[in-house]
């Protein structure tokens, strides 16, 4: 999995039981983050990315999020995401997609890829690298308006259908 190998930035709190790949430094790239959580989704690590997405400090972050990553999520979708972060596959690995809040109130939308540690120093712990998706889901919601409305007449297709279907 690719967290076992990724570099992290500075700890948020010294814990004994910290996996030793993941030592202070930089994030993996361009539009990627990484976070480590425990199993309440407090984070223990924070990489530079995820702040920097949401126009903020790190400091400034966690205390906007309470120190968890539920609540870095929109408010909406957060049952969503209970559901997609409990949907693990045989390696503990899921994948989430969601909107999170920027400091000046615009969503991004992130694609959440983590895994669960079963087992030895990582029982309990969750790592996850996130990505900023947000334009591929601006894109997906043009596509959908332009397959859902008719361009001459502004009519929304299915309601036309339906209509015609009744006569």
């Amino acid at each position: 999995f690719l967290l076992c190998h990724a570099h992290l930035s500075a700890p948020l709190r010294e814990d004994a039981n910290r996996p030793t790949a993941l030592m202070p430094d930089a994030d993996i790239g361009s539009g990627f983050s990484q976070c480590m959580c425990d199993r309440e989704h407090t984070y223990l690590f924070v990489g530079d990315g995820l702040p920097k997405l949401l126009g903020c400090s790190r400091d400034v972050f966690l205390r906007e999020s309470c120190g968890t990553a539920l609540g870095a999520v929109c408010p909406a979708d957060r049952e969503d995401v209970l559901r997609q972060w409990d949907a693990v596959d045989e390696e503990g690995v899921y994948t989430a997609r969601y909107r999170m809040c920027r400091m000046d109130g615009a969503h991004v939308w992130v694609k959440e890829t983590g895994k669960k540690g079963a087992a030895g120093e990582k029982a309990g712990q969750i790592c996850s690298v996130y990505t900023d998706i947000t334009a591929e889901m601006e894109h997906h919601e043009l596509l959908r308006r332009q397959i859902d409305n008719d361009s001459l007449t502004g009519d929304r297709k299915s309601t036309r259908l339906n209509s015609s279907h009744v006569r």
